[in-house]
C-alpha cells in the first residue's frame, strides 16, 4: 500500500507561511486572494501573508468591499511597530482606552479586533486609511464614544455624549446608528439625554435604521419614546418621504406600527408607485414575508423602481434574482411575475446556483437576448456548477460578447475550461485562441498556458510557444 501523500498543510508552519508568502509576491493581489478559497488553513494564513506584505495597503478599492479587511486591520494594527499610519495609532488608542475602562474579560487584542471590523465597514478606499499624511478628521473622544456605544461602555457614553451631538461619521461610524445596529438602547438613551435638541430629519433616521435592521424591540423603544419622530411637531421638508422610508423593513410587525402612526399624518391608502419602490427593496434584500404582505396590498410586480448599471430594469423579480434570495425569487414567479432573461445573468454573475436552478425551472430561456453573457460571467467567477447548469440546459458553450473560455482562463479554473472545451468551446478562430494566450500570458499563468497548449491546434500551439 502506497503511502499517504503530503499536502502543503503537513508542513510545519513556519514552512508553510514562507510558501504561502512567496506565492503571494509571485501571483499579486488579484490571484492571491483566490487561495483564500482552497480551504480554512489558507483563508487564515492568507491574512498574514498579505499583512506581512503590506499587500493591501495601498489598493484604492473601498474598505467593505475588500475581502479579509478586518482582519488584515487588526493585524496590522497589532504587528505593526512604527507610529507612521494615523488610522492604526486611532485603533490602538481607542482599544487601549476601552481596555482601561473594562472590568470584564475582554482584551486589548479583543478590542483592536472589534475596532479593526468596524473600521472596514466604512466608506473609504484602504489606501486612504493607510495613508501616512492622512489627518482623522474626527477627533479621539468622538471615535471613542462610537466605540463605546459598539462596546456597550455606558459610563462612556454617558460621559463623552454632551461634547458630541452632531449626526456625523467617524473612524468607527456613528454613535446613534451603532447603538440601532447593536440593540444597545441604554446607550441610545443616554446619547438622546445628552443632546440638547435632535433634529427631526435626525430622529427619523435613527427610525428608518432601526426599521431596516427589523428588531421590533427597538422599533418600539423609538416610537414610544419622548423624542420619537412621530411626536415632533416641528415643519420637516419632505416629511411624506422620511415616513415612507421607515416602511423599508423585513418585519411586518414593525411595518404595521409604523403605517399606523403614518396613517394619523398621511390618509388613504399607500400609493401604487410607493408600493413599487417598497417592493422593490424587499425583494433586493430577500425579504420575502414583506414581499408577501406587500404583495397582497397590490405592489405591482412588473413596474421597474431605476435602472440598474448596464441598462437592465430593477424589477422585483431581477433584484431578488442578483442577490441570490431563491425563496423570495420562488414567490414572485408563483404571484405572476415574468422572466425576462436578465435575471438569470443577475444569478450567474455571482455563483448563485439554486436561484439559477429557480429561474430554469420556471422556464428561463436560455437563448433569449438578456442571457446573452451569463456563462461568461459565471465562468469568469470561477462558478463551475453554475456553468455546467447553463450548458446542460442547451446555452451554447461560445455564447457571450467575452467568449466564456476566455474568461475561464482569465479566472485560472481549469475545471471550467475543460468542462468548456469538452461542450464544445472553440479556441480555434484566431480571435478568441489569441485572446487566451494573451490573458494566460500576461497574468504569468504558466498552468493555463500549458493547458492551451494541450488543447489547441498545431499552428496555435506555434503563437503560445512564441508568446511565452
Amino acid at each position: 500500500m502506497d503511502p499517504p501523500k503530503a499536502t502543503l498543510s503537513d508542513l510545519p508552519s513556519e514552512i508553510f507561511r514562507e510558501i504561502l508568502m512567496r506565492a503571494v509576491q509571485v501571483r499579486e493581489l488579484k490571484r492571491a486572494l483566490r487561495l483564500r478559497l482552497v480551504n480554512k488553513l489558507f483563508s487564515t494564513e492568507l491574512t498574514r501573508a498579505l499583512s506581512a506584505a503590506k499587500l493591501l495597503d495601498e489598493i484604492d478599492v473601498k474598505v467593505y468591499r475588500i475581502p479579509l479587511a478586518g482582519s488584515y486591520l487588526a493585524l496590522r494594527t497589532l504587528e505593526e511597530r512604527t507610529t507612521a499610519y494615523p488610522m492604526l495609532n486611532r485603533i490602538r488608542e481607542v482599544a487601549e482606552r476601552l481596555a482601561a475602562e473594562d472590568k470584564g474579560p475582554l482584551e486589548f487584542r479583543d478590542y483592536v479586533v472589534c475596532l479593526a471590523s468596524q473600521a472596514a465597514r466604512g466608506d473609504v478606499s484602504m489606501s486612504a486609511l493607510f495613508h501616512k499624511e492622512a489627518s482623522i478628521e474626527e477627533e479621539l473622544e468622538f471615535d471613542l464614544l462610537a466605540a463605546a456605544v459598539v462596546t456597550n461602555h455606558l459610563s462612556l457614553v454617558e460621559s463623552l455624549t454632551p461634547a458630541h451631538t452632531k449626526m456625523r461619521f467617524g473612524s468607527f461610524g456613528n454613535p446613534y446608528y451603532e447603538a440601532v445596529y447593536q440593540g444597545h438602547l441604554e446607550a441610545l438613551t443616554l446619547l438622546v439625554s445628552g443632546t440638547h435638541q435632535l433634529k427631526s430629519h435626525t430622529k427619523y433616521r435613527i427610525l428608518q435604521k432601526a426599521s431596516r435592521k427589523g428588531d421590533t424591540r427597538t422599533v418600539d423603544f423609538i416610537i414610544k419614546a419622548y423624542w420619537s419622530p412621530y411626536k415632533d411637531d416641528g415643519r420637516l421638508y419632505r416629511k411624506d418621504e422620511a415616513v415612507n422610508q421607515t416602511l423599508r423593513t423585513p418585519n411586518v410587525q414593525i411595518f404595521h406600527s409604523n403605517m399606523a402612526e403614518r396613517e394619523k399624518l398621511f390618509a388613504g391608502q399607500l400609493p401604487r408607485d410607493l408600493l413599487a419602490r417598497l417592493i422593490c427593496y424587499a425583494a433586493t434584500n430577500g425579504w420575502t414575508e414583506m414581499t408577501r404582505h406587500l404583495i397582497t396590498l397590490g405592489a405591482p410586480l412588473e413596474v421597474s423602481f431605476g435602472i440598474s448599471f448596464g441598462g437592465r430594469q430593477n424589477k422585483p423579480l431581477y433584484c431578488a434574482s442578483e442577490g441570490g434570495f431563491d425563496g423570495t425569487v420562488e414567490l414572485l414567479l408563483e404571484n405572476g411575475a415574468q422572466i425576462c432573461g436578465t435575471e438569470l445573468l443577475g444569478a450567474a454573475q455571482h455563483g448563485y446556483l439554486k436561484t439559477v436552478k429557480v429561474l430554469l425551472n420556471h422556464g428561463a430561456d436560455v437563448h433569449c437576448t438578456g442571457t446573452k453573457d451569463a456563462l461568461s460571467v459565471a465562468a469568469r467567477g470561477g462558478y463551475f456548477e453554475v456553468v455546467r447548469l447553463l450548458l446542460d440546459h442547451g446555452m451554447d458553450a461560445n455564447q457571450g460578447s467575452s467568449p466564456p473560455i476566455v474568461q475561464a482562463v482569465e479566472s485560472e479554473h481549469t475545471a471550467i475550461f475543460e468542462l468548456l472545451v469538452e461542450r464544445g468551446a472553440n479556441l480555434d478562430t484566431p480571435e478568441v485562441g489569441a485572446e487566451a494566450v494573451k490573458r494566460a500570458h500576461d497574468a504569468g499563468m504558466e498552468s493555463m498556458l500549458a493547458l492551451l497548449k494541450r488543447t489547441m491546434r498545431q499552428n496555435q500551439c506555434e503563437e503560445i510557444s512564441a508568446a511565452g
